[in-house]
C-alpha cells in the first residue's frame, strides 16, 4: 500500500508542472506596457536576480512583439519573455514582477 501511495505521489509531482504550465502570457503585452507607464519603477525578480527599472529604463521600454518586452538604457537592452511571468503585483508607486 505504501509503495502504491509513493508511486501515485511521484506521478502527480512529475506531471503537475506540465499540467499547470501556461500557454500564453499572464497579461497581454499591451496591458503590461499600460501598467508599467503608470508607475515610477518596475522591479523584475527572476531566479537569482532582481532588476529595478526606472527613469531612462522605463522611457526605453518597448513591446517587441506580443510575447517580448524590452527595457533599454543607452546601448544596454534587457529582454523578457512575457510567457515566463508568474506574478504581477501593483504596489502603487512601483510594480513587482516575478518571472521564471
Amino acid at each position: 500500500m505504501r509503495q502504491l501511495l509513493l508511486g501515485a505521489a511521484f506521478a502527480l509531482l512529475t506531471t503537475l508542472p506540465t499540467a499547470c504550465a501556461q500557454e500564453g502570457p499572464l497579461l497581454s503585452g499591451q496591458r503590461l506596457v499600460e501598467l508599467f507607464t503608470k508607475v515610477n519603477e518596475v522591479v523584475f525578480i527572476v531566479p537569482g536576480f532582481e532588476y529595478n527599472y526606472n527613469g531612462e529604463w522605463l522611457r526605453g521600454m518597448k513591446l517587441e512583439d506580443n510575447n517580448t518586452i524590452s527595457f533599454t538604457r543607452g546601448k544596454v537592452v534587457h529582454y523578457y519573455d512575457l510567457r515566463k511571468i508568474l506574478l504581477v503585483q501593483d504596489e502603487g508607486a512601483y510594480i513587482r514582477v516575478r518571472a521564471q
